[in-house]
This record gives C-alpha cells, structure tokens and sequence, in this order.
C-alpha cells in the first residue's frame, strides 16, 4: 500500500517492470501523476487520489479481466493500453477528462483476438473527451487477416482526433474515415504515419486495403477545420486520402503536412487543397522521426542507456 501518511508530500509515482504485485492500494491526497508500467501479476487496483490529474496503466493486467477501482475526480489525461472491461473497473466521478490514450488497436487481425472487445468497451466508456489519442497497427500480409474495425460502432464526444498510424505501407483511408464516422464533432484531425521507407515497402494495387467504400459519398464533416499530417510518404494511397478528406469536409481551413525526410515533393502535392483553405507543406530535413509517447514521465539518461 501506498498512503498519504507514508509518502505525505508523494506527488508523482511510477512503478514498472515489477513482479508479485497481486493487489496494489494507492491512497493519497497529493499525488497528481501515476504510472503503472508491466506490473506482471497484477489482479486488483484500487486509487483514491483526488488531486490525481495523469494516470497511465499499461500491460499490468494482461489477459486477465481487471478489477480496478479508480477515485480520481480531477482526473484530465487517461492512457490506458491494457485489458478493460466496465463491469470490473470503476471510474468515480471522473467528469473532466481532457484526453483518453490507448495504443495498438489492430486494423485487420482475427475476432478472436483478446483484447479487442476490451478496446471496444474502453472507448465506448467515456461519453466525452476533448482529445481521443490511437494508435493504430497493421499486420504486413492482410490476406490471412480480416478487417477489424467495423466492431467500433461509437466513440466519445471530441474535438481533437489524434492518430499514430503503423501502416507498413498499406492505405490508411479506410479505418481513418470509419473512425471520422463515428465522431462528427470533431474540429482538428492530427495523423502521423510511423512507417520506415525503407522497410515498409507500399502494398500491390489489388490489396485488401484498398477494397474501400467511397466514403465522399457516405457523409460529411461539417465543423473538421484544421489537418496536419506528419511523415506524408507520397503514395498514391496517401494523395487519395487527402482527396477524399476534402471531398467529404468542405470547412478545412488549415492542412499542415510534413514530408517524411525519404520522400519527395512533387507538382501532386502542391496542387492539393480547397480555395480558402491555408495549405503548408514542411520537409523533414533533420531525419527526426516522430513516435507516440510511451510514459507520462520525462525520459531520462538512464533510460535512454537501457
């Protein structure tokens, strides 16, 4: 157990990478930030921290169903990539939460896969969110997968769509529209590819990626009106993307797109865009590639020596 009469001036806490923690009880009045990082066995967790404004669990439940009681009414930024189901975690009084983060949600896979309803519920959990975080993976070869989005038939409220996309060279059209589907409202779209060029080679014309609908014909995104895509790789999925997304939002206002630092600019990507629409194209020239956060804590030297 973790108290406030032990630690009385505890504001923030990380625990990773530890082993026989079956329960763990956080109770405190000052701690703002938590972190639970492979907490292999973890079964129960209970947190009782009304200052608590950052909580980050990730892989500590594994395939087990949680149970978990959170007490955090100031609650603001929630990253939860681990097993979820409703009936087992509680979130009481959490009223305020600014941004909900959960990574390695499959693009195609099989149904069977553990952890997809437990995605599914998470995100159905929280009516709503100003900033909703994905990170979204695909498996290389899709002819032995199926497409697994059309299980998430809703999403939060929000404003702010933010997307971490590991494509390995396949179309992010479809699940990118079906997750604009389902989230209407939304005002700024952010995209970044985290493909390697070099190794994530793009996929044949008669892949299973690119068998989508037309979405400019399904609905609109009447108040979308700020894009920014990072690492833009310049292929011809990513030009019919950035096609349709003006096809079916016509009040962008703002695209921002920065080139990944092995593509090349090209007349077809200077003549994107709408009238009225302010279009600026950045190019990667320092090589930096840009990745989702892992921790809500500041690396270190030692961690980078690790």
């Amino acid at each position: 157990m973790v108290s406030s009469p032990r630690c009385p001036a505890l504001r923030e806490l990380c625990i990773a990478r530890a082993r026989g923690v079956a329960s763990l009880c956080i109770i405190s009045q000052t701690l703002e930030r938590l972190e639970l990082d492979i907490l292999h066995g973890l079964e129960e967790l209970t947190v009782v921290a009304p200052m608590l404004r950052a909580l980050n669990v990730h892989a500590c439940f594994a395939w087990r169903k949680p149970v978990a009681a959170i007490y955090a009414s100031r609650l603001e930024v929630l990253w939860w990539s681990d097993a979820f189901d409703p009936s087992f975690v509680l979130f009481s009084d959490v009223q305020n939460l600014q941004q909900l983060t959960t990574f390695d949600i499959h693009v195609y896979g099989r149904f069977d896969y553990a952890l997809l309803q437990d995605y599914v519920m998470l995100l159905q959990h929280f009516p709503t969110v100003s900033c909703l975080d994905l990170k979204l993976n695909y498996q290389r070869d899709l002819s032995q997968y199926e497409y697994l989005m059309g299980i998430i038939t809703k999403l939060p409220n929000i404003k702010i769509l933010s997307l971490w996309l590991h494509t390995k060279g396949h179309a992010i059209g479809p699940s990118v529209f079906h997750l604009l589907s389902k989230c209407p409202g939304v005002r700024e779209l952010k995209l970044t590819l985290l493909d390697n060029l070099e190794v994530d080679t793009p996929c044949t014309s008669v892949c299973a990626c690119g068998q989508q609908q037309n979405w400019s014909t399904s609905y609109t995104l009447d108040v979308l009106d700020e894009v920014e895509i990072r690492n833009f790789r310049g292929l011809k999925h990513d030009f019919a993307f950035v096609d349709m997304l003006f096809g079916v939002s016509t009040a962008i206002k703002k695209m921002t797109i920065t080139l990944h630092h092995l593509a090349s600019p090209s007349e077809e990507l200077c003549s994107l865009g709408n009238l009225g629409t302010c279009f600026e194209i950045n190019y990667n020239t320092s090589k930096v590639s840009n990745a989702p956060p892992d921790s809500l804590f500041p690396k270190t030297p030692d961690d980078c020596c690790e």
